[in-house]
């Protein structure tokens, strides 16, 4: 079975409170997790629809890969977002082996 990462996004603190992730400042994220995607290293990705942040589901082969990709997001270094690796089996589902 295939290993998967999966970043956990939460607010950061230049979050604006109050204010849905529609309103934050997430440009340069949508943007670097589009690269991702057409790159095939993002399977899945986006926020919560509760307003507490977001996931994004990894298709690299390392944890050291899946933290370079975290530590270069945009709404990372921004203060947007804090994100948490974890490393996934995912145990149901359709993906590409």
């Amino acid at each position: 079975m295939k290993k998967y990462f999966t970043i956990i996004y939460s607010k950061g603190p230049n979050w604006k409170e109050g204010e849905g992730w529609q309103n934050q400042s997430l440009m340069d994220h949508g943007q670097y997790m589009s690269v991702l995607f057409n790159e095939g290293k993002l399977i899945l990705g986006g926020p919560f629809d509760d307003n507490t942040g977001g996931q994004s589901v990894l298709n690299v082969d390392t944890l050291e890969e899946a933290q370079e990709i975290l530590d270069k997001d945009p709404g990372v270094l921004s203060g947007v977002f804090n994100g948490t690796i974890h490393p996934w089996f995912i145990a149901f589902g359709k993906t590409e082996n």
